[in-house]
């Protein structure tokens, strides 16, 4: 299959992906493979890392950061 179809035989559906955030989409049964940072099962919705406990921690090391989520990832920021 061409990326983001899948099918049996024909390879001829698109997968319901959002592509930017995807991997992959399986050539069988067209689930998607979401990037780091994104979930859900076309891949539109955005992880908020900063609920993480080992994100928010790793950003509280520092005593003047904190977790900012943004789109598909996250900064620590002061």
């Amino acid at each position: 299959c061409l990326p983001f179809t899948y099918g049996y035989d024909t390879c001829s559906t698109p997968c319901d992906c959002v592509k930017e955030n995807t991997l992959s989409c399986d050539a069988i049964n067209g689930t998607c493979w979401c990037k780091y940072g994104w979930n859900g099962t076309d891949c539109s919705r955005d992880v908020n890392e900063c609920l993480d406990r080992k994100t928010s921690d790793t950003c509280e090391a520092d005593d003047y950061q904190i977790c900012v989520n943004f789109p598909g990832g996250y900064n620590c920021s002061c």
